[in-house]
């Protein structure tokens, strides 16, 4: 799994270093739990010396954070751009559901960690926690507020409404990580609920 760095990106050296560390959490996370890896699985995957991850890193959970930023932000940058906006409504959805969990099914061991072990962490990790659901609602928000949506008879989404939404998506995914099962199984469901909601969000702005 490659991840996006959130280094200098203008230094190649470095920013090449950083990812090679992530990417070492990443394969560590897959083969053991999070409380059990070790800055040594961590620099042995990535075939860089410990001296390398400090330079990098201050300690195991600041690589462990960036990673789960960067799987943050490649899964809402790919949500963004697999959305048309001139698409119909129906098809939005899907598209943003799909991308959605086609982004989970490409990161299985670092979600089923966000999932299973991030809540136990502390303060900081329930910042970082809270921070993903707060951008996907804006995200939500921001799809449903497009000229193509108003034309469609569209208000934009109320944050509360984009909050119920992405939280019931969020315990699907839990629910599918934390079995072990495809993730393929869900996205009819969570195109079909969304869609649901999402119309009678519209069936009732229209009747006012």
């Amino acid at each position: 799994m490659t991840v996006t760095p959130d280094a200098d990106p203008t230094d190649t050296r470095r920013t090449g270093y950083r990812r090679r560390l992530m990417d070492g959490m990443a394969e560590a996370l897959a083969a053991s739990p999070y409380r059990d890896v070790t800055i040594g699985d961590v620099v042995k995957r990535a075939h860089t010396s410990r001296r390398t991850f400090y330079e990098e890193f201050r300690d195991r959970d600041d690589c462990y954070f960036a990673l789960l930023r960067s799987v943050h932000s490649v899964m809402l940058t790919e949500v963004a751009a697999a959305v048309d906006p001139r698409s119909g409504w129906q098809d939005q959805i899907r598209q943003a559901v799909t991308a959605y969990f086609t982004a989970v099914a490409a990161h299985p061991a670092v979600i089923r960690s966000w999932v299973r072990e991030l809540p136990s962490l502390g303060d900081p990790a329930v910042t970082l926690a809270s921070r993903p659901r707060d951008e996907f609602i804006t995200l939500l928000v921001g799809l449903s507020a497009t000229d193509e949506m108003r034309t469609a008879g569209f208000h934009p989404l109320s944050v509360d409404t984009a909050r119920f939404l992405v939280g019931g998506v969020e315990e699907m995914t839990a629910l599918v990580v934390e079995d072990n099962r495809p993730v393929g199984e869900i996205v009819e469901v969570a195109v079909e609920a969304m869609t649901a909601v999402v119309g009678l969000a519209r069936t009732q702005t229209a009747d006012v």
